[in-house]
């Protein structure tokens, strides 16, 4: 595997966590719930 493809891969990884886990617990929270999560 190349550093490229592992890089790539990762990007993806963290793409979608952040779209389908992270992003979904944020919406609708204010500024201080978010500070405080």
């Amino acid at each position: 595997m190349t550093g490229q493809t592992m890089n790539s891969m990762l990007r993806d990884q963290l793409d979608w966590h952040w779209t389908h886990q992270v992003r979904r617990r944020l919406d609708g929270l204010t500024d201080d719930e978010k500070e405080a999560s």
